[in-house]
């Protein structure tokens, strides 16, 4: 599994890239085998202005199912990482259990074979 982080046009710490990736990847450690690649994205998405102003962009690229996207807006990069860290591992949680449940429920839908009588001479 690979993780990619990308700032965009800003210039953040070492601890900041860093607690970005770790939270990505402490979200997603138990579904680790299903995973392809991690992109996440952060940047300013109006200047020096303020407000909120970072956005995150998470797409968590997965083995034989489509990509998760998750996208978040916020004032700090923390606080912002930690919600988009809560929702990509929610997410995954419900995509694999759906996918997990959908394989039992086709299993258990199957109608038995049961032979016909054979007439008797």
């Amino acid at each position: 599994m690979q993780i990619s982080t990308h700032f965009g046009n800003l210039e953040p710490s070492a601890s900041v890239k860093n607690d970005a990736s770790e939270l990505i990847l402490s979200a997603v450690e138990r579904f680790r085998s299903r995973i392809r690649k991690i992109n996440v994205s952060i940047r300013d998405i109006n200047g020096p202005r303020g407000g909120e102003d970072k956005q995150c962009r998470c797409v968590v690229h997965l083995k034989r199912m489509s990509p998760i996207v998750i996208e978040e807006t916020g004032e700090n990069y923390r606080s912002l990482l930690n919600r988009v860290s809560d929702r990509v591992s929610y997410t995954l949680s419900q995509r694999i259990d759906r996918v997990r449940t959908g394989a039992r429920r086709a299993s258990s839908r199957r109608v038995p074979v049961i032979p016909q009588p054979t007439e008797m001479e």
